[in-house]
């Protein structure tokens, strides 16, 4: 099985993680099994695991990989970075998903929703490969000059157009 793999790229607050979260609630809805990946690009590397409980602490003691199972669920934390492709596979393998939703990665060679805030954030993620869409904020009156479709981020038909995107075929 290949799975259907989705970028969304922009700076913060610029509106992925709405735009992402509306994308999954139709998608599991659909039927379909979503994972979601988010680049955490902060430098504090300790933010999954609190150091005063038992998890956080094996990881300070050099455990490669910590997981923490419960009613609530599972989580998994590791100190060290795969590649992103790791990372999907995983999510195929492991949980069967079918799709995978990514917030980051800008320079990750999957097909791309770039989000924009501003003109000026087109003009610094312009050259970004493989961009397939751009949504722009509904307050805006331009368009960024590109051969890409561009959408405003209220557009009633914004889903619907990423839905038809991820119907050409999976990304992997």
């Amino acid at each position: 099985m290949t799975v259907n793999v989705l970028q969304f790229v922009g700076y913060s607050n610029s509106g992925k993680t709405t735009l992402m979260s509306e994308l999954v609630e139709r998608l599991v809805h659909k039927g379909c099994q979503v994972g979601v990946i988010k680049h955490h690009a902060h430098r504090d590397k300790n933010q999954f695991l609190n150091p005063n409980k038992d998890t956080g602490r094996y990881q300070q003691h050099g455990a490669a990989v910590v997981g923490m199972s419960g009613p609530g669920g599972f989580q998994l934390a590791s100190q060290s970075q795969m590649p992103l492709s790791a990372y999907i596979q995983f999510y195929q393998e492991i949980f069967d998903c079918d799709t995978v939703l990514v917030e980051g990665y800008k320079q990750a060679e999957y097909t791309k929703i770039l989000v924009l805030r501003h003109r000026a954030d087109w003009e610094a993620l312009q050259t970004l490969e493989n961009i397939a869409l751009i949504v722009v904020p509904a307050d805006t009156n331009w368009q960024p000059d590109a051969a890409i479709r561009a959408i405003h981020n209220d557009d009633p038909q914004l889903l619907d157009t990423i839905e038809q995107m991820m119907e050409g075929g999976p990304s992997e």
